[in-house]
């Protein structure tokens, strides 16, 4: 989805000290079977990665998801990685490659695909990798279909940005409902069943 949205900057202070969340919100519909991978994309700006804390949230809120937060942070007041970011950011569990952490030491950290990460601050840089799939998979209809959001919290002042496009892929969003057709296809008298398989683009008749 396109959209432009400021990200509420900080009021200030020895971090984290967050300003007001931007909140974007995703209505998912169609699933009907339980999510088995969920992934998301965003494309924002903001002159200092270290301060962002990035939330995405099912349904009702639970469970959620750190994609990544104050990256570069080793201790609890740390203002982490100063790098930019500029450019649309994937995260999936199928991205391989570069930590998002280690991507931070350049400025503006590239842009492509990436495993989510535990939050800052951490022991040592970078943070380990976690799994959308482990906090998402499983998921029922029930409980996927509905309003997932994704929080953007600043956490530093004096740094600014925007986001101007994200992107929610949930899987499955199930397979197609097989219509069922009732007719005597070989006129012996009796009802026959059809099932109509899209797929192959073949009909397969079940006689009585």
């Amino acid at each position: 989805r396109v959209l432009f949205r400021s990200i509420p900057d900080s009021p200030g202070g020895t971090p984290p000290v967050y300003g007001t969340p931007l909140v974007i919100s995703f209505n998912v519909t169609g699933v009907n079977a339980p999510l088995t991978s969920v992934a998301v994309s965003m494309t924002l700006t903001h002159s200092w990665v270290g301060d962002l804390d990035v939330v995405l949230r099912a349904p009702g809120g639970s469970p959620s998801h750190v994609v990544f937060s104050r990256v570069g942070a080793l201790t609890a007041t740390s203002f982490g990685s100063s790098s930019d970011l500029s450019g649309t950011y994937n995260f999936t569990d199928t991205a391989a490659g570069t930590n998002f952490w280690t991507a931070a030491a350049a400025t503006p950290v590239p842009a492509g695909n990436y495993r989510t990460t535990a939050p800052g601050p951490v022991a040592a840089s970078p943070a380990p990798v976690t799994s959308l799939n482990t906090t998402f998979g499983g998921l029922t209809p029930a409980q996927a279909n509905g309003t997932w959001t994704l929080t953007i919290r600043d956490g530093g002042g004096g740094d600014t940005g925007a986001v101007t496009a994200a992107t929610l892929i949930v899987d499955p969003v199930g397979p197609p409902v097989m219509p069922q057709h009732v007719r005597d296809f070989d006129n012996d008298g009796k009802t026959d069943f059809g099932v109509f398989r899209p797929s192959q683009n073949v009909w397969y008749v079940l006689r009585s």
